[in-house]
């Protein structure tokens, strides 16, 4: 997609080892974002990116274990997915009152236009290996699980989408 496209591209890198996730596609990513696992009995959607993903689908994993049927959604480019038809967004993103939590560590800029809430960091970082960075800022599976439990309580039966975002 990004030789393809005609202007600016960015490939962000991760200087860390990532785990493949089943359910991602070359295929699907062509359109800016697909659901990677999950069925329609769901209460909760995490979307993200990257290698930030099997940090989404393993606390996605805690929270349905734990009585939250979570789905998620890789979003690797936002710019194609607004290309796409109105019919297709609401299907990965149905506008029906269920959360959509973003998760991305480096930041929550632009998420608010598909969340009803992120998770992020939103200051400058650190240099060491993300091994100890995720821990330190609070941005692990069991961060985002508690982050994500922490943010139902308060919005309890409420439509999702008339409350407004914030970063979690």
């Amino acid at each position: 997609m990004a030789l393809e496209f005609e202007g600016p591209s960015v490939l962000g890198l991760n200087r860390h080892g990532v785990p493949l996730q089943k359910g991602t596609s070359r295929t699907k990513m062509q359109r800016g974002a697909y659901v990677i696992l999950g069925d329609t009995d769901y209460k909760l959607t995490l979307v993200s990116t990257g290698g930030d993903l099997y940090r989404a689908v393993n606390a996605a994993k805690m929270l349905t274990e734990a009585g939250t049927p979570t789905r998620v959604v890789s979003m690797p480019c936002m710019r194609k997915f607004e290309e796409q038809e109105e019919a297709y967004q609401r299907e990965v993103f149905p506008w029906d009152g269920r959360p959509v939590v973003s998760y991305e560590a480096m930041s929550t800029h632009g998420w608010a236009k598909y969340a009803t809430a992120s998770i992020g960091h939103n200051s400058f970082g650190t240099t060491v290996e993300a091994q100890h960075v995720y821990p330190h800022f609070k941005l692990t599976e069991q961060d985002i699980v508690r982050r994500v439990n922490d943010y139902l309580a308060e919005i309890g039966d409420k439509n999702a989408h008339l409350v407004p975002w914030k970063n979690i």
